[in-house]
């Protein structure tokens, strides 16, 4: 999977990943702008946590900011 310039803010799963659920290795990529993840959930009312990217099978995540640009996990 490859996310190019695009922001993840407040999405809820109720079981695995709040913003993305991965399977196979993840490349995030700040080509034009910058790449933000916030206020990402998973479970669902006291079991709620905060979780942006959530691996599986051994999956990778690869991070690449073109000079300038930034990709911020908050």
């Amino acid at each position: 999977m490859i996310i190019t310039d695009t922001n993840f803010s407040n999405n809820k799963a109720t079981e695995k990943g709040g913003a993305i659920y991965a399977t196979s290795d993840v490349q995030i990529i700040a080509d034009g702008k910058d790449v933000i993840l916030e206020n990402n959930t998973m479970g669902t009312g006291e079991d709620e946590i905060a979780n942006d990217i959530y691996l599986d099978n051994d999956s990778k995540v690869y991070l690449n900011a073109r000079t300038g640009q930034k990709i911020q996990i908050n």
